[in-house]
Protein backbone atom coordinates (compact mmCIF):
# COMPACT_ATOMS: atom_id res chain seq x y z
CA UNK A 1 0.00 0.00 0.00
CA UNK A 2 2.90 2.53 0.99
CA UNK A 3 4.55 1.70 -2.19
CA UNK A 4 1.38 2.61 -4.48
CA UNK A 5 0.61 5.27 -2.55
CA UNK A 6 4.27 6.75 -3.04
CA UNK A 7 3.62 5.81 -6.46
CA UNK A 8 0.92 7.96 -7.35
CA UNK A 9 2.21 10.51 -5.21
CA UNK A 10 5.26 10.60 -7.90
CA UNK A 11 2.83 10.18 -10.53
CA UNK A 12 1.12 13.01 -9.65
CA UNK A 13 3.94 15.53 -9.34
CA UNK A 14 5.88 14.92 -12.67
CA UNK A 15 2.08 15.57 -13.72
CA UNK A 16 1.78 18.80 -11.75
CA UNK A 17 5.30 19.51 -12.97
CA UNK A 18 4.56 19.13 -16.41
CA UNK A 19 1.18 21.25 -16.60
CA UNK A 20 2.39 24.11 -14.65
CA UNK A 21 6.07 24.05 -17.07
CA UNK A 22 3.24 24.21 -19.93
CA UNK A 23 1.09 27.18 -18.07
CA UNK A 24 4.82 29.07 -18.01
CA UNK A 25 5.18 28.32 -21.12
CA UNK A 26 2.40 29.28 -22.32
CA UNK A 27 1.97 32.45 -20.46
CA UNK A 28 5.35 33.82 -21.84
CA UNK A 29 3.77 33.06 -25.58
CA UNK A 30 1.56 34.56 -24.42
CA UNK A 31 2.73 37.56 -23.46
CA UNK A 32 4.55 37.45 -26.76
CA UNK A 33 1.09 37.78 -28.64
CA UNK A 34 -0.16 40.57 -26.23
CA UNK A 35 3.21 42.82 -27.29
CA UNK A 36 5.98 41.65 -27.34
CA UNK A 37 6.23 41.40 -31.39
CA UNK A 38 4.64 44.82 -31.77
CA UNK A 39 7.33 46.64 -34.27
CA UNK A 40 6.54 49.02 -36.91
CA UNK A 41 8.42 47.15 -39.16
CA UNK A 42 6.06 43.77 -38.52
CA UNK A 43 2.38 45.66 -38.27
CA UNK A 44 1.97 46.85 -42.02
CA UNK A 45 2.67 44.26 -45.22
CA UNK A 46 2.31 47.67 -47.36
CA UNK A 47 5.70 49.15 -46.39
CA UNK A 48 8.30 46.59 -47.44
CA UNK A 49 9.56 48.79 -49.81
CA UNK A 50 10.61 51.02 -47.10
CA UNK A 51 13.22 48.51 -45.67
CA UNK A 52 15.32 48.25 -49.12
CA UNK A 53 19.03 47.62 -47.65
CA UNK A 54 18.33 47.62 -43.88
CA UNK A 55 20.55 45.73 -41.36
CA UNK A 56 18.74 44.84 -38.21
CA UNK A 57 20.58 44.10 -35.27
CA UNK A 58 19.19 42.86 -32.58
CA UNK A 59 20.88 42.71 -29.03
CA UNK A 60 19.85 41.10 -25.84
CA UNK A 61 20.63 38.35 -23.30
CA UNK A 62 20.84 34.88 -24.47
CA UNK A 63 16.79 34.03 -23.66
CA UNK A 64 15.59 37.06 -24.25
CA UNK A 65 13.69 36.31 -27.24
CA UNK A 66 15.42 37.60 -29.58
CA UNK A 67 15.50 34.51 -32.20
CA UNK A 68 11.89 34.30 -31.89
CA UNK A 69 12.02 38.38 -32.85
CA UNK A 70 14.21 37.01 -35.97
CA UNK A 71 12.05 34.18 -36.93
CA UNK A 72 9.36 36.96 -36.94
CA UNK A 73 11.13 39.21 -38.95
CA UNK A 74 12.22 36.44 -41.47
CA UNK A 75 8.27 35.33 -41.95
CA UNK A 76 8.16 39.03 -42.37
CA UNK A 77 10.19 40.10 -45.54
CA UNK A 78 10.16 35.99 -46.41
CA UNK A 79 12.79 35.41 -49.59
CA UNK A 80 14.05 39.11 -49.46
CA UNK A 81 15.67 38.76 -45.59
CA UNK A 82 18.47 36.83 -44.55
CA UNK A 83 18.94 36.03 -40.77
CA UNK A 84 22.44 35.72 -39.25
CA UNK A 85 22.28 34.00 -35.87
CA UNK A 86 25.25 32.01 -33.38
CA UNK A 87 24.94 31.37 -29.75
CA UNK A 88 27.10 33.57 -27.29
CA UNK A 89 31.02 33.07 -28.05
CA UNK A 90 32.47 31.35 -25.02
CA UNK A 91 36.15 32.58 -23.85
CA UNK A 92 38.11 30.65 -26.50
CA UNK A 93 35.49 30.66 -29.27
CA UNK A 94 35.73 34.85 -30.20
CA UNK A 95 37.05 34.15 -33.80
CA UNK A 96 32.95 33.06 -34.11
CA UNK A 97 32.72 37.30 -34.64
CA UNK A 98 34.92 37.18 -37.90
CA UNK A 99 32.20 34.27 -39.66
CA UNK A 100 29.54 36.57 -38.08
CA UNK A 101 31.05 39.89 -39.89
CA UNK A 102 31.96 37.69 -43.12
CA UNK A 103 28.31 36.10 -43.25
CA UNK A 104 26.81 39.91 -42.74
CA UNK A 105 29.18 40.99 -45.07
CA UNK A 106 28.14 38.78 -48.10
CA UNK A 107 24.40 38.98 -46.77
CA UNK A 108 25.27 42.79 -47.86
CA UNK A 109 27.43 42.22 -51.06
CA UNK A 110 24.57 40.19 -52.35
CA UNK A 111 21.81 42.70 -51.69
CA UNK A 112 19.44 41.14 -49.44
CA UNK A 113 17.44 43.95 -48.92
CA UNK A 114 16.77 42.88 -44.41
CA UNK A 115 19.70 41.34 -42.67
CA UNK A 116 19.09 40.53 -39.92
CA UNK A 117 22.33 39.68 -36.93
CA UNK A 118 20.64 37.73 -33.76
CA UNK A 119 23.21 37.89 -31.23
CA UNK A 120 24.04 39.49 -28.27
CA UNK A 121 25.76 42.31 -29.89
CA UNK A 122 26.64 43.87 -26.30
CA UNK A 123 30.42 44.53 -27.70
CA UNK A 124 30.83 48.47 -28.69
CA UNK A 125 34.01 47.50 -30.99
CA UNK A 126 32.14 44.44 -32.34
CA UNK A 127 28.75 46.93 -32.97
CA UNK A 128 30.83 49.07 -34.37
CA UNK A 129 32.21 46.44 -37.05
CA UNK A 130 28.34 46.21 -37.93
CA UNK A 131 28.27 50.13 -38.39
CA UNK A 132 31.42 49.57 -40.61
CA UNK A 133 29.69 46.89 -42.92
CA UNK A 134 26.48 48.85 -43.04
CA UNK A 135 28.08 51.70 -43.97
CA UNK A 136 30.04 50.67 -46.65
CA UNK A 137 26.99 48.92 -48.03
CA UNK A 138 24.93 51.98 -47.77
CA UNK A 139 22.39 50.11 -45.75
CA UNK A 140 20.42 51.99 -42.48
CA UNK A 141 20.88 50.06 -39.66
CA UNK A 142 18.08 49.94 -36.44
CA UNK A 143 19.02 48.68 -33.10
CA UNK A 144 16.39 46.70 -31.94
CA UNK A 145 15.47 44.71 -28.70
CA UNK A 146 13.09 42.72 -27.12
CA UNK A 147 9.83 43.44 -25.96
CA UNK A 148 9.37 39.90 -23.34
CA UNK A 149 8.71 40.60 -19.98
CA UNK A 150 11.85 38.07 -18.93
CA UNK A 151 14.44 39.98 -21.58
CA UNK A 152 16.33 41.18 -18.42
CA UNK A 153 16.60 37.96 -16.61
CA UNK A 154 19.93 35.89 -16.70
CA UNK A 155 19.29 31.96 -17.51
CA UNK A 156 20.88 29.56 -15.60
CA UNK A 157 21.32 27.25 -19.09
CA UNK A 158 23.44 29.77 -20.85
CA UNK A 159 26.93 28.05 -21.69
CA UNK A 160 28.55 31.71 -20.42
CA UNK A 161 30.19 32.03 -16.68
CA UNK A 162 28.27 34.35 -14.53
CA UNK A 163 31.27 36.68 -14.41
CA UNK A 164 30.48 37.23 -18.38
CA UNK A 165 27.02 37.34 -18.06
CA UNK A 166 27.00 39.78 -15.62
CA UNK A 167 29.17 41.72 -17.82
CA UNK A 168 26.58 41.46 -20.76
CA UNK A 169 24.11 42.85 -18.73
CA UNK A 170 26.16 46.04 -17.59
CA UNK A 171 26.59 46.37 -21.29
CA UNK A 172 23.47 45.98 -22.50
CA UNK A 173 21.87 47.86 -19.63
CA UNK A 174 24.02 51.55 -21.34
CA UNK A 175 21.83 53.59 -23.95
CA UNK A 176 23.48 53.27 -27.46
CA UNK A 177 22.36 56.41 -29.21
CA UNK A 178 23.43 57.37 -32.51
CA UNK A 179 25.68 59.95 -34.21
CA UNK A 180 22.07 61.57 -34.78
CA UNK A 181 17.95 61.07 -35.02
CA UNK A 182 16.73 61.05 -38.55
CA UNK A 183 14.51 60.04 -41.52
CA UNK A 184 17.03 57.83 -43.73
CA UNK A 185 15.57 57.79 -47.09
CA UNK A 186 15.20 54.58 -49.57
CA UNK A 187 17.41 53.40 -52.36
CA UNK A 188 14.39 54.26 -54.68
CA UNK A 189 13.93 57.53 -53.14
CA UNK A 190 17.28 58.74 -52.97
CA UNK A 191 16.99 58.15 -56.68
CA UNK A 192 14.30 59.90 -57.48
CA UNK A 193 15.66 62.87 -55.54
CA UNK A 194 18.80 62.98 -57.03
CA UNK A 195 17.54 63.36 -60.54
CA UNK A 196 14.77 65.92 -59.37
CA UNK A 197 18.34 67.86 -58.28
CA UNK A 198 19.88 67.04 -61.47
CA UNK A 199 17.06 69.09 -63.40
CA UNK A 200 17.09 72.11 -60.90
CA UNK A 201 20.94 72.37 -61.12
CA UNK A 202 20.33 71.98 -64.90
CA UNK A 203 18.20 75.03 -64.27
CA UNK A 204 20.66 77.03 -62.68
CA UNK A 205 23.69 76.56 -65.31
CA UNK A 206 20.86 77.97 -67.68
CA UNK A 207 20.84 80.75 -65.91
CA UNK A 208 24.70 81.27 -65.35
CA UNK A 209 25.35 81.07 -69.32
CA UNK A 210 22.49 84.62 -68.85
CA UNK A 211 24.40 85.81 -65.98
CA UNK A 212 21.34 86.21 -64.02
CA UNK A 213 23.06 87.10 -60.52
CA UNK A 214 25.38 84.29 -60.65
CA UNK A 215 28.25 86.69 -59.62
CA UNK A 216 27.47 87.01 -56.50
CA UNK A 217 27.35 82.96 -56.02
CA UNK A 218 30.81 82.57 -56.20
CA UNK A 219 33.15 81.94 -53.41
CA UNK A 220 36.00 82.60 -55.78
CA UNK A 221 35.71 86.33 -57.05
CA UNK A 222 37.80 85.05 -59.99
CA UNK A 223 35.22 82.50 -61.02
CA UNK A 224 33.28 84.29 -63.55
CA UNK A 225 31.30 81.05 -64.70
CA UNK A 226 30.09 78.19 -62.28
CA UNK A 227 29.57 74.38 -63.02
CA UNK A 228 26.90 73.65 -60.38
CA UNK A 229 26.68 69.79 -61.08
CA UNK A 230 30.77 69.40 -59.71
CA UNK A 231 30.54 72.18 -57.49
CA UNK A 232 29.09 70.29 -54.80
CA UNK A 233 30.09 67.15 -53.09
CA UNK A 234 28.15 65.08 -50.76
CA UNK A 235 28.61 61.47 -48.75
CA UNK A 236 26.84 59.49 -46.49
CA UNK A 237 22.95 58.48 -46.77
CA UNK A 238 20.21 61.24 -47.84
CA UNK A 239 18.50 62.02 -44.70
CA UNK A 240 16.63 64.45 -42.81
CA UNK A 241 17.98 65.29 -39.51
CA UNK A 242 15.92 65.31 -36.32
CA UNK A 243 18.41 65.49 -33.09
CA UNK A 244 22.26 65.71 -33.39
CA UNK A 245 23.02 63.28 -30.18
CA UNK A 246 26.88 62.86 -30.62
CA UNK A 247 26.29 59.15 -29.15
CA UNK A 248 24.44 60.84 -26.15
CA UNK A 249 27.14 63.47 -25.45
CA UNK A 250 25.29 66.33 -27.22
CA UNK A 251 23.11 68.41 -25.35
CA UNK A 252 19.56 66.98 -24.76
CA UNK A 253 20.49 64.44 -26.42
CA UNK A 254 19.22 61.53 -23.49
CA UNK A 255 16.29 63.16 -22.88
CA UNK A 256 15.27 63.32 -26.88
CA UNK A 257 15.67 59.46 -26.95
CA UNK A 258 13.44 59.28 -24.31
CA UNK A 259 10.81 61.38 -25.87
CA UNK A 260 7.70 58.83 -26.00
CA UNK A 261 7.06 59.53 -30.24
CA UNK A 262 10.73 58.82 -30.60
CA UNK A 263 10.63 55.12 -28.89
CA UNK A 264 7.15 54.53 -31.04
CA UNK A 265 8.13 55.58 -34.42
CA UNK A 266 11.74 54.05 -34.39
CA UNK A 267 11.62 52.00 -37.25
CA UNK A 268 9.00 53.53 -38.75
CA UNK A 269 8.25 54.24 -42.23
CA UNK A 270 7.36 57.67 -43.12
CA UNK A 271 6.72 59.43 -46.47
CA UNK A 272 8.38 63.38 -46.71
CA UNK A 273 7.30 66.01 -48.97
CA UNK A 274 9.56 67.81 -50.52
CA UNK A 275 8.63 71.27 -51.00
CA UNK A 276 11.71 73.33 -52.57
CA UNK A 277 14.88 72.95 -53.39
CA UNK A 278 17.37 75.77 -52.91
CA UNK A 279 21.25 76.34 -53.59
CA UNK A 280 23.40 78.67 -52.39
CA UNK A 281 27.36 79.69 -52.31
CA UNK A 282 27.77 77.39 -49.74
CA UNK A 283 25.33 74.60 -49.89
CA UNK A 284 22.83 72.44 -51.63
CA UNK A 285 19.68 71.13 -50.23
CA UNK A 286 15.85 70.17 -50.42
CA UNK A 287 13.32 71.77 -48.04
CA UNK A 288 11.41 69.17 -46.38
CA UNK A 289 7.36 70.10 -44.82
CA UNK A 290 6.56 68.35 -42.06
CA UNK A 291 3.08 66.85 -41.32
CA UNK A 292 1.43 67.10 -37.86
CA UNK A 293 2.56 63.27 -36.88
CA UNK A 294 6.54 64.10 -37.93
CA UNK A 295 6.82 67.47 -36.09
CA UNK A 296 6.34 65.40 -32.91
CA UNK A 297 9.91 63.72 -33.83
CA UNK A 298 11.45 67.43 -34.33
CA UNK A 299 13.45 68.56 -31.23
CA UNK A 300 11.67 71.03 -28.58
CA UNK A 301 15.45 72.62 -28.87
CA UNK A 302 14.67 74.67 -31.91
CA UNK A 303 13.18 78.03 -30.45
CA UNK A 304 9.21 78.87 -31.19
CA UNK A 305 8.75 82.24 -31.59
CA UNK A 306 6.24 84.52 -32.18
CA UNK A 307 8.27 86.43 -35.10
CA UNK A 308 10.20 83.74 -36.97
CA UNK A 309 10.22 80.85 -38.71
CA UNK A 310 7.58 78.00 -37.96
CA UNK A 311 8.66 75.27 -36.20
CA UNK A 312 10.32 72.96 -38.15
CA UNK A 313 11.24 75.33 -40.93
CA UNK A 314 14.92 73.73 -40.73
CA UNK A 315 13.63 70.55 -41.75
CA UNK A 316 15.58 69.55 -44.90
CA UNK A 317 17.88 67.36 -46.93
CA UNK A 318 21.38 67.83 -48.19
CA UNK A 319 22.10 67.05 -51.23
CA UNK A 320 25.72 68.88 -51.43
CA UNK A 321 27.86 70.93 -49.90
CA UNK A 322 31.23 73.01 -51.23
CA UNK A 323 34.37 72.24 -50.14
CA UNK A 324 35.27 73.44 -46.70
CA UNK A 325 31.48 73.59 -45.81
CA UNK A 326 30.25 71.17 -43.03
CA UNK A 327 26.62 69.62 -43.65
CA UNK A 328 24.94 72.06 -40.63
CA UNK A 329 25.48 75.03 -42.82
CA UNK A 330 22.57 74.00 -45.11
CA UNK A 331 19.60 74.08 -42.64
CA UNK A 332 21.32 77.79 -41.37
CA UNK A 333 21.13 79.04 -45.24
CA UNK A 334 17.46 77.46 -45.14
CA UNK A 335 16.43 79.27 -42.32
CA UNK A 336 17.55 82.60 -43.65
CA UNK A 337 15.78 81.96 -46.89
CA UNK A 338 12.37 81.37 -44.89
CA UNK A 339 12.95 84.45 -42.81
CA UNK A 340 13.52 86.40 -46.13
CA UNK A 341 10.07 85.15 -47.53
CA UNK A 342 8.45 85.80 -43.99
CA UNK A 343 9.52 89.40 -44.32
CA UNK A 344 7.94 89.73 -48.24
CA UNK A 345 10.16 92.55 -50.12
CA UNK A 346 13.92 90.56 -50.01
CA UNK A 347 13.43 88.36 -52.60
CA UNK A 348 12.45 88.36 -56.21
CA UNK A 349 10.83 86.26 -58.73
CA UNK A 350 13.35 85.19 -61.11
CA UNK A 351 11.05 83.16 -63.42
CA UNK A 352 8.42 80.58 -63.59
CA UNK A 353 9.24 76.85 -64.78
CA UNK A 354 6.98 74.23 -65.31
CA UNK A 355 8.84 72.49 -61.47
CA UNK A 356 7.86 75.51 -60.02
CA UNK A 357 8.68 79.04 -58.92
CA UNK A 358 12.15 80.21 -59.11
CA UNK A 359 12.95 82.87 -56.82
CA UNK A 360 16.59 85.15 -55.72
CA UNK A 361 17.78 86.05 -52.80
CA UNK A 362 20.47 88.96 -51.52
CA UNK A 363 23.67 86.56 -51.43
CA UNK A 364 23.47 84.22 -54.23
CA UNK A 365 21.00 82.09 -52.67
CA UNK A 366 17.94 80.55 -54.83
CA UNK A 367 14.80 78.79 -54.37
CA UNK A 368 12.54 76.74 -56.78
CA UNK A 369 9.23 76.65 -55.05
CA UNK A 370 7.76 73.06 -56.26
CA UNK A 371 4.07 73.47 -57.71
CA UNK A 372 3.35 69.76 -56.46
CA UNK A 373 5.39 68.46 -53.22
CA UNK A 374 7.71 65.70 -53.95
CA UNK A 375 6.50 62.47 -51.80
CA UNK A 376 10.18 60.51 -50.62
CA UNK A 377 10.10 57.18 -48.81
CA UNK A 378 11.81 57.22 -45.67
CA UNK A 379 12.61 55.01 -42.38
CA UNK A 380 13.06 56.92 -38.69
CA UNK A 381 16.03 55.95 -37.10
CA UNK A 382 20.19 56.68 -36.50
CA UNK A 383 23.15 57.05 -37.96
CA UNK A 384 25.81 55.29 -36.33
CA UNK A 385 29.05 55.00 -37.11
CA UNK A 386 32.92 54.19 -34.82
CA UNK A 387 33.10 56.72 -32.33
CA UNK A 388 35.89 59.85 -32.60
CA UNK A 389 37.81 60.78 -29.60
CA UNK A 390 38.86 64.60 -28.78
CA UNK A 391 41.82 64.66 -31.15
CA UNK A 392 39.82 63.04 -34.17
CA UNK A 393 40.69 59.71 -34.68
CA UNK A 394 38.68 56.94 -35.16
CA UNK A 395 38.10 54.77 -31.54
CA UNK A 396 41.78 55.38 -30.85
CA UNK A 397 41.44 55.32 -27.19
CA UNK A 398 38.98 52.95 -27.06
CA UNK A 399 40.99 50.09 -29.01
CA UNK A 400 43.93 50.74 -27.01
CA UNK A 401 41.85 49.77 -23.92
CA UNK A 402 40.30 47.19 -25.44
CA UNK A 403 43.23 45.15 -26.46
CA UNK A 404 43.87 44.84 -22.94
CA UNK A 405 40.67 43.11 -22.22
CA UNK A 406 40.11 39.91 -22.69
CA UNK A 407 37.48 38.10 -25.16
CA UNK A 408 37.06 41.08 -27.51
CA UNK A 409 35.64 40.88 -31.07
CA UNK A 410 38.72 40.75 -33.30
CA UNK A 411 38.69 43.42 -36.23
CA UNK A 412 36.85 43.53 -38.98
CA UNK A 413 38.07 45.38 -42.26
CA UNK A 414 35.02 45.98 -44.94
CA UNK A 415 36.63 46.00 -48.78
CA UNK A 416 34.49 47.22 -50.96
CA UNK A 417 35.26 46.09 -54.95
Amino acid sequence: MARLVSGLIRRFSLKSFSFFSKQKSNSRMSSIEDGSLEFPFLSDASNDSYYSRTLMIIRGLPGSGKTLLAQEINKRFRESCQVISYAPPLPDNSNQFEKLANDTSDSCKNGKEVVVVDHTNHHLEWLEQLFDIANCHQYTVLIIEPKTSWRHEMKQQCQCPPSEMEKMKEALSQPLLPLYYGWFLTHESEHHLKSLCKKFLKLMNELNEENKHLEEFSLNSAEKTINFETYFHHEGPLHCTTKYCNYGSAEGASEYSEKKAVKDNYGSAFKLAISALFITPRTLGAKVSLTHDQLRLWPNDEQQCKVGPPFGSRAHITLGVAPGVQDVQTGIDLLEMVSMMQEGDKFETVSEVSEGKLYYFPRGMWMLELTKNEEVKSVFSGYYSKRKNEEGKEGEDKKTEDKKTENKPSRWKCGLQ
